[in-house]
């Protein structure tokens, strides 16, 4: 018997042979506890009431009396579940009850809103990312010290920001595929019939030091050398050089992307870049031509070389064509949506519904992103021309249009392997920044860099199946589900910015840049080491003082003393002040342990040899000539070869402190010159003492500077070490180990395979369409009863049922025809085997 959602009204099947259920919306994301055997009556068991987890996943708070403000069907009281991945609000005063389920990822801000009510409730408001406004209320509580599970709430949704780990770090679920496996990049090449005489494979980005945003192989012309390429690199943004992306199997025309030329307002030109675009024109026999497809509208291009930025000047690459494509910026992209936000969620004006929605200018951009994309699959396919595509920076703009051209280029791409693969190639490899785009567990919600590009892609793509419904393998439940965990943090797949990010980098989703942030004061360093003497750092002065405070008081009156006491009294003195250096530089060798800073206890000698030169007269004015012994002082010559104690010098150069060299002013204004001298009137004894603390002291010191100096060194001290990843894919789950492992569930009934198709799309805007069943999934309004994976689950039995009865058909006319065939003066004949497209 169907069971109607609470909240959006859909029907919900269910199967009759199942006594209890749990059902998920698969719109509004609502899971009701129902019975086949009376549906009307809720099944509630009080023991049972907490969620069903995923691995690693613990509740955190739990809100008793909450409510939860549903913008369709009213205010609903009920139990609010905090957990390290999930919002879960299970109300209680309905029947059905229903469970909102909100994965953390999804909220993009939590707002606080003051004075609500009247009689103390606290209001929230959690912004998403899927266009949802969610509004909750629940009391103040009268426990001041204790935090509101909103508060608790707060800390989990942005994991990066409150230095706690994301949790597909921690989710451990295993899944009879994995997705990692999916995407080989030289695999892929190979599809595509590469490395051949024009195009060769290099791996000079083995490292990824050419370009840190680039996969390590890249398809470049056979006549461009690697180091040919670096210089490219010096020329291109970010040093995104063009790098072929797919390869017309018949006529060889390229799809090649790249990041603009660093041209500038003077018109710079590089002759290994000219020379990399006519390779990858001649690379293309059947055409003497090469397009370049700006992204960008040209006065944004014009005014990119204000910042040295530019575009390619027709006069200086001979036979290519620049062509605008007028699409905009990241900027305008995440305006646009806001706006649509406001116009689908939570209501709908429905007397000037299409004049919101044109307001928005969605639709205006999403037309130009596939007229982009149409434009460069019409000049590879029916122009056999190979096209540079580029947008500023090459990851944005450059990634969707190269994406949507491949798809309509590409019939494996059309599939749901190659869909994998494609993001995996296009999106990941080539370095669309995930992490700042959506903002994963980043509480700065302001952040400019935030935009949604991927989502357009998605959109595009929706936009062609509803053209060509029977060219994808994949169903529109497919492309929802990749959009929801685009945002949901439950999968390692849309976490970073780059390739490099996933295979080497030790902190996972820049929490290294997060930590680097946080560690910019030296107190907050000293603090976060255990090191809270290493606070006196910030004044400079108060370090010089704490390094020779006793030995400054002492040499104060020194002169006066030597005059009062005489020789003999002034070398008692000499003692004692040497004495009280070696006990102050005991403290200072301590010091200069704790910090880690060898160079302070190196200085000293440094500055006590080249005190040396100046003993004689320093004895000679004290009257010291007889007392020491001009013989003894020359043999104190002997000390220069203290530089070679502990290799202090080198010491300092390995330390990588060449900021402290400014300390030798420090180390005069302490007295240190004198000091050392001190040290070595009272005796080789105490020098040697110095020597071997600093030594001791310093060289393991210098240890714990060579792990400061790392960032995993200093996520440790921040307390990050939770985020520590020597490899992303070893530590998360893909998320195509999710869609493999329930292939069938996004499976397209309709699809049917056109090996040598190519889709061109109308992009008119009449043609186009908003995605009412994304961006309105939440409106109950908005939408039929019947959702559409439920119609391609009955479409899906239906095709196995026709399928089955082709075969049975196919069989029975090759029984007769073997049949026939054993008859005597039977004439034989061919029978041509039914090929049937259902």
């Amino acid at each position: 018997m169907p069971i109607l959602c609470q909240c959006c009204g859909y029907c919900v099947s269910a199967a009759d042979t199942v006594s209890v259920l749990q059902i998920l919306c698969q719109y509004c994301r609502y899971r009701y506890s129902g019975s086949t055997a009376d549906t009307n009556t809720a099944f509630r068991d009080s023991a049972n009431d907490d969620i069903e987890l995923l691995p690693k996943e613990v509740v955190q708070d739990v809100g008793k009396d909450v409510t939860y403000v549903c913008p369709f069907i009213g205010a609903l009281r009920g139990t609010l579940t905090v957990t390290n991945y999930r919002l879960f609000f299970r109300g209680i005063n309905r029947d059905p009850p229903f469970v909102l389920d909100v994965p953390l990822g999804v909220i993009s801000r939590v707002e606080k809103i003051s004075g609500a009510s009247t009689r103390g409730d606290v209001s929230y408001v959690l912004v998403c990312k899927d266009v949802r406004t969610l509004r909750f209320v629940h009391k103040q509580l009268d426990d001041s010290l204790k935090k509101s599970v909103f508060e608790v709430l707060t800390k989990f949704t942005f994991p990066v920001s409150s230095n706690l780990p994301l949790f597909a770090f921690e989710y451990s679920q295993v899944f009879p595929e994995n997705g990692w496996k999916v995407y080989d990049a030289l695999a892929e090449y190979k599809r595509q019939g590469l490395p051949n005489e024009s195009w060769r494979i290099s791996k000079v980005n083995d490292h990824y030091e050419l370009c840190d945003s680039y996969p390590a192989a890249l398809v470049v012309p056979v006549t461009i050398t690697d180091d040919e390429l670096r210089r490219v690199a010096a020329f291109r943004a970010k040093g995104r050089i063009p790098v072929l992306s797919w390869l017309h199997p018949e006529s060889q025309a390229a799809v090649v992307r790249c990041s603009q030329p660093m041209s500038g307002v003077g018109g710079k030109r590089c002759k290994d870049d000219e020379k990399m675009l006519q390779a990858i024109m001649d690379a293309n026999a059947q055409s003497h031509k090469l397009f370049i497809f700006d992204a960008r509208p040209s006065v944004n291009a014009a005014a990119n070389k204000m910042k040295g930025g530019g575009c390619e000047s027709e006069d200086a690459y001979q036979n290519a064509e620049l062509v605008f494509l007028d699409i905009h910026n990241i900027h305008v992209m995440r305006e646009s949506l806001r706006k649509l936000k406001e116009v689908v969620y939570p209501t709908i004006e429905e007397s000037h519904w299409l004049s919101n929605l044109e307001s928005t200018h969605w639709l205006e951009h999403i037309k130009l992103i596939l007229a982009g994309a149409l434009r460069i699959a019409d000049k590879v396919e029916s122009g056999k021309t190979s096209v540079v595509v580029h947008c500023s920076d090459g990851w944005d703009r450059t990634s969707q249009l190269t994406s949507l051209s491949l798809i309509m280029l590409d019939s494996h791409y059309r599939t749901i392997t190659g869909f994998q693969k494609l993001i995996e190639k296009e999106w990941i490899s080539f370095g669309h920044r995930f992490q700042q785009r959506v903002g994963h567990g980043d509480q700065n919600h302001t952040d400019a860099d935030r935009s949604p590009i991927f989502l357009q892609f998605i959109d595009c793509v929706w936009q062609m199946t509803q053209q060509f419904p029977a060219a994808f393998e994949f169903n529109e439940s497919f492309l929802i589900t990749v959009l929801d965990h685009l945002y949901s943090c439950l999968f390692g797949t849309f976490l970073c910015n780059s390739e490099q990010q996933r295979v080497k980098e030790s902190l996972s989703v820049l929490a290294a840049l997060k930590a680097l942030a946080a560690l910019a004061s030296l107190a907050d360093l000293a603090a976060l080491a255990g090191l809270a003497v290493l606070k006196a750092l910030a004044v400079l002065k108060a370090l010089a003082a704490l390094a020779g405070l006793v030995v400054l008081a002492g040499l104060a009156v020194l002169a006066g003393l030597a005059a009062l006491a005489g020789l003999a009294a002034l070398a008692a003195l000499a003692v004692l002040a040497g004495l009280a250096a070696l006990a102050g530089l005991v403290v200072l060798a301590g010091l200069a342990a704790l910090a880690g800073l060898a160079v302070l206890a190196a200085l000293a000698g440094l500055a006590a040899l080249a005190a040396l030169a100046g003993l004689a007269g320093l004895a000679a004015l004290a009257g010291l000539a007889a007392l020491a012994g001009l013989a003894a002082l020359a043999g104190l010559a002997g000390l220069a070869g203290l530089a070679a104690l502990a290799g202090l010098a080198a010491l300092a150069a390995l330390a990588g402190l060449a900021a402290l060299a400014a300390l030798a002013v420090l180390a005069a204004l302490a007295g240190l010159v004198v000091l050392a001298g001190l040290a070595a009137l009272a005796g080789l004894a105490a020098l040697a003492a110095l020597a071997g603390l600093a030594a001791l002291a310093g060289l393991a010191a210098l240890a714990g500077l060579a792990a400061l100096a790392g960032l995993a060194g200093l996520a440790a001290l921040a307390g990050l070490a939770v985020l520590h990843a020597p490899e992303l894919m070893k530590r998360t789950v893909s998320l195509w180990s999710l869609v493999n492992s329930q292939r069938e569930e996004f499976i397209n009934p309709l699809y049917v395979l056109y090996p040598s198709h190519v889709l061109l799309p109308s992009v008119s805007i009449r043609h186009l369409q908003l995605w009412i069943s994304y961006y309105i999934r939440w409106n109950p309004r908005m939408r039929t009863q019947q959702p559409v994976h439920q119609r391609c689950k009955e479409l899906l039995a239906k095709r196995v049922e026709l399928q089955k009865r082709v075969e049975e058909l196919q069989r029975e006319v090759a029984n007769r025809a073997s049949g026939s065939s054993e008859r005597p003066g039977s004439p034989t004949r061919s029978i041509t085997p039914v090929q049937t497209f259902v």
